[in-house]
């Protein structure tokens, strides 16, 4: 139980923003303002909770939505630019509004870097992309008066679109499979639920500052987590997937998708296309990088569930 607390909640409607809100709006005293950039359509209806649609890149629009609030979650997805200006804005109304923040960045923040990693490395100086614009992010949003900053690995779960309903789509198309050497990397696993668990006792604790990790204490090869993925949704003998092949889908058709997917979007077409594997993503395959999570499992009480004991109820949702 917590005092008449207005929380804002920033991509309130995307995988992990839903989370986030089935969590928050439990704990009584707790008033929601879910914002996203799409109009939410079948959400929840209740007498606290208040649904925006907005761009966090709108300055004026954010600080609208944002009168009066004691807490900012922003938890949006978006590119490189999108989300460093989206963070200057959280910060003036953060500001304006002596709110405190709970900010998700990532592990991309750590680079290349590998072996075991706490919040106090400062990762490899090879950032660029994604992981420099969340470094950029956690530098402007750690200067507001009070700010928590998650680094979450690998979310997954039911809905999740990055690493459970597109890593499904790959294994069941025979694209994806036993890397090899290739997929050897460790996979620091979060389950969303965990993640909406950490975010409650952030809010809970009245945590006002700190950078945290959060993953699974024990997680998985990549190789691990595509094998008993593919074995629950059916698909076993899994495919052993070459180098060459490997380097085919991440070189070229990783590529020919995207600027597929760019001129559909251009022309207006709505055309379902096959799923990618980047080359960031082949290279993560690979990265011997562990998080380290003792910090929030002693000062939030993180406790991550281990992969193997919900993955079958996962992959239900995905099977033919």
């Amino acid at each position: 139980m917590v005092d008449e607390l207005d929380i804002l909640l920033l991509g309130g409607s995307g995988f992990v923003g839903s989370a986030l809100s089935e969590s928050l709006i439990k704990l009584s005293g707790v008033n929601l303002r879910i914002a996203s950039r799409t109009p939410v359509t079948c959400g929840k209806v209740s007498s606290r909770i208040k649904y925006y649609c907005l761009d966090i890149c709108d300055l004026p629009e954010l600080h609208e939505a944002a009168v009066g609030v004691k807490v900012i979650i922003n938890c949006t997805t978006g590119n490189a630019r999108e989300i460093v200006i989206g963070a200057k804005n959280i910060f003036a109304v953060a500001e304006a509004n002596s709110a405190r923040v709970i900010h998700f960045s990532s592990m991309a923040v750590y680079g290349s870097a590998t072996g075991l990693v706490d919040e106090s490395s400062s990762g490899s100086c090879d950032l660029k992309g994604y992981g420099l614009a969340k470094k950029q992010s956690e530098e402007i949003l750690s200067k507001c008066g009070q700010c928590v900053i998650l680094r979450p690995g690998i979310i997954y779960g039911k809905g999740g679109v990055q690493w459970s309903i597109r890593i499904s789509k790959l294994l069941l198309s025979g694209r994806l499979g036993d890397l090899g050497a290739a997929g050897d990397g460790i996979c620091n696993l979060v389950h969303v639920l965990d993640v909406a668990d950490a975010v409650k006792s952030i809010i809970l604790r009245s945590t006002s500052s700190g950078v945290y990790n959060l993953a699974t204490k024990s997680p998985p090869t990549w190789n691990q987590y595509f094998i008993s993925f593919a074995k629950e949704l059916g698909v076993y003998p899994i495919k052993r997937i070459t180098n060459r092949a490997l380097a085919i889908e991440s070189r070229f058709y990783a590529y020919l998708i995207k600027f597929l997917q760019l001129l559909c979007r251009a022309v207006g077409l709505r055309v379902v296309l096959p799923e990618l594997i980047s080359p960031q993503q082949v290279r993560l395959f690979s990265q011997r990088i562990k998080l380290d999570c003792s910090k929030a499992e002693r000062e939030l009480d993180f406790r991550a569930r281990c992969f193997a004991d919900v993955i079958k109820d996962i992959s239900t949702a995905y099977q033919d």
